[in-house]
């Protein structure tokens, strides 16, 4: 009999680092992409990352969920927090709103790609994904 993968709602920003861990983790897990990111702006970047995700889901025929891409929503969330530098408090919103929605979407486990980036504060990342 062959054990069943567990589950996991890998987030991804992007397809370079989407790459990576799919295809780290695809022989563990029963794998969905999860591409919720309504802090990329323009809407034009969003639109091309989104692009690439979706082809990296169909090239390891994996599963594809977008979230909702509300901006306007998101600068609610960071206003005041405009002028932040990268890896400051606005940052630490982004990882939670991001993580939150992941989590929530998820069946069994939930990961993130944003841990890859040099730019993230992978500590913060990995304490707010607890």
């Amino acid at each position: 009999m062959i054990a069943k993968k567990p589950k996991l709602m890998l987030h991804v920003c992007c397809a370079v680092c989407g790459a990576f861990m799919v295809d780290f983790l695809k022989d563990k897990y029963d794998m969905s992409l999860f591409f919720y990111n309504p802090n990329i702006h323009p809407e034009e970047e969003y639109l091309k990352r989104k692009e690439s995700a979706l082809k990296l889901a169909n090239i390891y025929s994996i599963d594809f969920i977008e979230g909702e891409y509300d901006k306007d929503s998101w600068f609610g969330k960071i206003k005041g927090l405009e002028q932040e530098q990268e890896g400051g408090k606005r940052c630490l919103v982004c990882f939670e709103e991001r993580l939150l929605k992941t989590a929530s979407a998820s069946e069994e486990y939930f990961s993130t790609t944003l841990s890859l980036s040099p730019y993230k504060d992978e500590n913060a990342i990995n304490n707010i994904g607890k």
